[in-house]
Order: C-alpha cells, then structure tokens, then sequence
C-alpha cells in the first residue's frame, strides 16, 4: 500500500479520522470547489475535527453549496455514495432530499437559528432504490469570528426501524380490534377493507381471495382500495393466470411467494405513495377449511422498502390476523344461523303445544258435560213407558238437553277464541292510566341508564286519557322501545350528548288516542334497515334476535293501533305508538 503524503500540523486530525478522514487526506475527495484540504477555512477544520472522532453520527453542510460531509458513523446515511462523493453540494449527493432539507437549510444560513426535525420522512436514493427513511436531526449554524454563517453542523439518528416498527404494530393492533367485534363474514370482510385502507403505508394495496377447490379458481372476497383493479374472479380461473399461479404456489407451501415484478398488476398507482407499486406478494392465509377452502391475500407492497425479513414476518402477523377474525366471523355465523333455526323450531312446537293444550283443556269441559247430559236424557227418556212421575222425568230430561245446548255453545265459543287469537281479533282489556304506565317503565329502565350515563327524559302532556289495554302488554312494548333506544346512544363518541326522551300526549281530531313518542340521539337508522325493521329474525344489531320490533307491532296492531319508527327532526331515530281512545 502506498504511504499517505505528509502533511502538516493543520491536516494531522485527519490521520485518525477514519476512513472519512483517510479519504479527505488522500485528495480524492471531490472538492473542487473548495480546493485542497490546506487551503479550507480553519472553521471548517475545526468542526470536521469534532465530527470525525464522533461516534455519533454527524454531518457537515459548508458553503452556500452546501458541501456535504460526514463521519464513519453517518456513512450508512449515504450508501452509494460513500466515500466517493464527500466533499460535493447536497443537490449532487442527494438531490432527492433537496425539496425537503434544502428550504431548513437556506432558513439556518439566512438567520443563524437552529432548526430541528423529530421522525423526519425522506425518500431518497441510496445504492439501487429510492428508500423511506425517518431522521431525527438538529440543524445548528457554523458562525465564523465575526459572527457569520458559514455552514451547518448536523447530528443525526437513524429512527427508520423504530417509526416503522411502531406503525406495523399500530396496524396490527387496528386490525385485531376493528374485526373483533364483528358477527358475520360480510361484517368482518367490510370492516377488513376499512382497516386496510386506513394504513396504506405498508399494505397500499390488499386483496383477499378464496379457493374452495384449493386453488383451480378463486372468488375475489374485499380489497383496498376499492377501486383498485384487481382482476375479477373470472380473471383467475385461467390455470395460467400468474396471479392465480402465485396463489397457487402460496397455497402448496403454505410460505409466502413474492413475484419477481409487479407486471401481473399492470401499473398500479397508490393513494398513498407517489410510486407504483413494484413488488407483489401472496401471502398464505391460515382459514378454516369448510368445503376444501383456502385463502391467499395478495399484497402489494410499499415501493420504498425491501422485502426484507422484518417486512415478512409483519405480513405474516396480518394474515394470521385475518384468518383468525375470518375463522372466528364464520363460526359465530353458523352459531348463530343453528340459534335461530332452533329458536324458530322451538317457537313452532311451543305455540303448537299451548294451542293444543288450550283446545284440549277449554274444549274436554263441555264436551265432557255433554256426554254425561245426553246419557241422563237419554235415561230419563227410557224411563217414561207410562209410568208413574213420568211429567217429572221429562222435566229433568228437558233441562239436560239444556245443559247440552249450553255446553255446546260454550265449546263453539271456545273455538271461536281461538280463531280470534290466531287472526289475531282485540282480547278482552282494562282501563290504564298512561302516566303511572310511563312512570314505570322508566324506573325498570333508569339502572342501565346510569352505567351508560345517558339522560333520561319524560314529558307529560296534560290531561293525559287512560287508554283501554292490556297493561303488561303495553308495558311490553314500551320497554322494547326505550331499550333499543339505550342501545342506540351506547357506542357515542365522548362529548356527544346521550338522551332518550319519552313522551306522552292527547292526539285529537277525529279519532282521539294517545300518542307515545321515544326519541334517542343516536346515530339514526340506515337506510338499508329501513324496509325490514319490523320482519322477524331481522335485527340492526350484532347480538339481536329480530324478535322485539315484531312482537311490538303485533301487540300495538291487536290494541288497534300503530307503530312508526323513522328519523328524529333533530337527528337519532324516533318510535310512535298510537292508541285509539274509548269513546265516551
């Protein structure tokens, strides 16, 4: 190896400046225009003596080129250009970083006060991609003896892996909790789409796929974006489709398969990053199999970072994310199509047996005093033959076939009850008092008011009617009423008022009733909900049954009355009952 040349006592700090320094004393180091090292500004000097026996990694900015030096310990910062373009301007180093740092720059050189960044994000270049990168880092001035700016002195931490990591965790953890509450699969795939369009930093783009003949075709599930073109499900049925191959190859060694390109996307831009994406991968999902299904998710990644292991393992995590809330979503569906298969089973044979129950006991009485009458006639009658005390025996066998005539007409009215319940005719009621009634049904109510601290309202417009009823049943109703109330403001955001509000009032006009109003303020009622809000077994909420709104109008139609439930003019969602009251 050829010696270094001498140098004299200026340069000496440069012999145990690393490689840095080793590179600036040889003269390769392209500065042209600050000339050799001999002839640079004692500043200058100084500050590099302090950077480059740093540990720390640190640059130097000189000049209004901004010169561009750093230490051993900030060479990771400039890979591919390192060593050869120390001593060159910003622009020609990085040029990629100039619409950011350049403006911080020019404001230290131009008022002599320093600037900081925290988690700076910059993309520029290094080797063979143009990388993301997170700096935190502190522009200080260089001043010279009479107090002028001549450059800019720069620590710097690599806080990359740090900021990354923390936003992978974040959009793992996002993704746990936005599916966990879901109940269906169409609940789980659609809050799936919304979690991954809100982090499309590292998944721009995601779509799931499902094979249920492990991988001769497969059935495209939910992506992000939305309208990002992922080929149809048609378009992957061709065995030769190198989409489809690449699920295929997922799926047969349940690892990850990267593609060498992005070219089965075509060019794909994304929302977020300004590049398209370059890279796909499909990643193996781990799902329960239910006719031989398998999943895949294919992914496009982030254009400005390597698939490197750590980028790997975070796509692992999501996907085993997803087919834990996809196994899980699936299970309580099918729990809860068995539920109410049974329910409704068991609702059949209950109602059948009360009915049956109820004929046999109501209808057995008179048919059973018939029997017994019809015999002691029929005694009674053989009996006469002349006899004596006959006139007596044809009074007691004239009041039996009266007591037949009577059981007879007991029994039809039994039936005729009957028919009436099952069409549903008006049974026999009381007066209520609607004022204590509402009393009531608020105080069973005001428990789980307070622990969901929502403020319960009651407004009585005198003089309030008793209405003719059948109290519990009313009561009944008005319960489900204000609980799907409560329900509705449960899940409010803080700092939005929670308020159900019951009222009670006199309608007049033609036909007087008394009108029962529940309005909440909540979200109000979708409009997908709203022609099915009264069908049995349809509920708006995940642990519903569909029963509640149903046996509602029932009740309130066999009271004679009417049931509304739509929009409050204030927001949330209004219910209302109407009565009609007895005329006097």
């Amino acid at each position: 190896m050829n010696p270094l040349p001498a140098v004299d006592d200026t340069l000496r700090y440069l012999e145990d400046g690393g490689e840095v320094g080793r590179h600036l004393r040889s003269g390769r180091a392209d500065t042209t225009a600050l000339g050799p090292p001999a002839g640079w500004p004692q500043a200058l000097h100084d500050t590099l003596r302090i950077t480059l026996h740093s540990d720390f990694p640190h640059i130097v900015y000189w000049g209004e080129a901004l010169h561009t030096f750093w230490n051993d310990a900030a060479r990771h910062f400039f890979e591919g250009q390192h060593p050869q373009d120390l001593g060159r301007p910003l622009a020609q180093v990085q040029p990629d970083v100039m619409p950011t740092l350049h403006p911080l720059l020019q404001a230290v050189q131009r008022n002599g006060r320093a600037v900081s960044r925290s988690n700076q994000q910059l993309l520029y270049r290094r080797l063979d991609y143009t990388e993301e990168i997170h700096e935190f880092f502190s522009y200080s001035p260089l001043l010279d003896a009479q107090g002028q700016v001549q450059g800019v002195i720069c620590p710097i931490y690599d806080a990359t892996s740090r900021v990354i990591n923390e936003r992978r965790l974040a959009t793992l953890a996002d993704l746990a909790a936005s599916t966990r509450a879901t109940r269906t699969r169409t609940q789980f795939l659609a809050a799936l789409a919304a979690c991954l369009a809100r982090h499309p930093e590292d998944l721009p783009l995601a779509a799931l796929y499902l094979s249920e003949d492990d991988g001769a075709s497969w059935q495209l599930q939910t992506a992000s974006p939305a309208d990002a073109p992922w080929p149809s499900p048609l378009g992957l049925d061709a065995l030769d489709h190198e989409l489809a191959s690449l699920l295929r190859r997922a799926l047969d060694t349940g690892e990850p398969a990267a593609a060498a390109t992005a070219a089965p996307l075509g060019v794909w831009p994304t929302p977020h990053w300004t590049r398209p994406v370059e890279q796909l991968v499909a990643q193996p999902v781990p799902v329960g199999r239910l006719g031989r299904r398998s999943a895949g998710l294919l992914i496009g990644l982030n254009p400005h970072k390597r698939l490197d292991a750590d980028y790997r393992a975070f796509l692992a995590l999501v996907a085993a994310q997803i087919g834990l809330g996809w196994n899980d979503a699936q299970a309580l569906e099918q729990e809860a199509e068995l539920a109410q298969a049974e329910l409704a089973r068991l609702t059949r044979l209950t109602t059948l047996g009360e009915l049956a129950t109820s004929i046999a006991h109501e209808v057995n009485q008179p048919l059973t005093a018939m029997v017994l009458d019809a015999n002691a006639c029929l005694r009674w009658l053989s009996g006469l033959d002349g006899r004596e005390g006959a006139t007596a025996k044809l009074t007691e066998a004239r009041a039996a076939a009266q007591r037949i005539v009577r059981s007879g007409e007991h029994a039809g009215q039994v039936v005729a009850r009957i028919r009436g319940l099952l069409q549903r005719a008006p049974a026999v009621r009381a007066p209520v008092a609607s004022a204590p009634l509402a009393w009531d049904c608020l105080a069973l109510v005001a428990a789980r008011a307070r622990r969901q601290h929502t403020r319960l309202r009651l407004c009585l417009l005198a003089p309030l009617p008793e209405v003719l009823a059948d109290r519990v049943q009313l009561q009944q109703v008005l319960l489900n009423l204000l609980v799907n109330a409560l329900d509705a403001v449960r899940d409010l955001p803080a700092g939005r008022p929670r308020e159900v509000r019951l009222s009670l009032a006199r309608q007049t006009g033609p036909v007087p009733a008394l009108q029962i109003s529940v309005q909440d303020s909540g979200p109000g009622i979708a409009p997908s909900q709203r022609p099915h809000l009264f069908e049995p077994f349809h509920s708006s909420k995940p642990d519903g049954l569909g029963f509640g709104l149903s046996i509602a109008r029932t009740l309130v139609e066999a009271h004679g009355g009417q049931i509304h439930l739509d929009d409050g003019p204030a927001g949330g969602a209004l219910a209302r009952v109407v009565l009609p009251l007895q005329e006097s």
